[in-house]
């Protein structure tokens, strides 16, 4: 996706909401969820580093359009990805939403903390993905990225 990303009004404001709310809740969320100071807790940090980078950048190059259809450039909290199984093509959806909505998830979301969700994040269409789940390691095509 190059220039422009065209975005709703309604996913424009959604988007900077979340993205002030990560900013100033970082520190909190990570102490939520990975209390030792180790590699784990040192990686999630990072990667909310570069997700909050990316998302700034990002939303500074939005058009706001009431005929956009919310495409995005990377997967983000808040998106729904499309992806596809290489081996069989067969596809599914997954919405990405943040750890403390996990108590009101349904079959279709799943958390940036879940082992799909951490593989997901920031990867773009196209992108090949494999994932390290406790089952074993797998692989999924990213088809499309919306916001929801």
């Amino acid at each position: 996706m190059q220039g422009k990303i065209k975005l709703t009004k309604q996913a424009h404001e959604k988007m900077l909401a979340h993205l002030v709310d990560i900013e100033e809740r970082k520190v909190l969320i990570a102490d939520e969820y990975y209390r030792e100071m180790d590699e784990e807790r040192i990686s999630f940090i990072s990667l909310l580093d570069k997700y909050i980078t990316l998302l700034d950048k990002t939303l500074r190059k939005t058009e706001i359009s009431e005929e956009a259809d919310n495409e995005f450039p990377f997967v983000s909290i808040y998106s729904e990805v499309r992806v596809s199984e290489p081996d069989t093509g067969e596809g599914y959806s997954y919405k990405i939403i943040p750890p403390e909505a996990d108590d009101l998830q349904k079959a279709d979301e799943i958390t940036y903390l879940s082992p799909v969700g951490k593989a997901l994040m920031l990867r773009k269409s196209g992108d090949t993905v494999v994932i390290k789940a406790p089952q074993g390691e797998y692989s999924i095509k990213i088809e499309s990225i919306k916001l929801f």
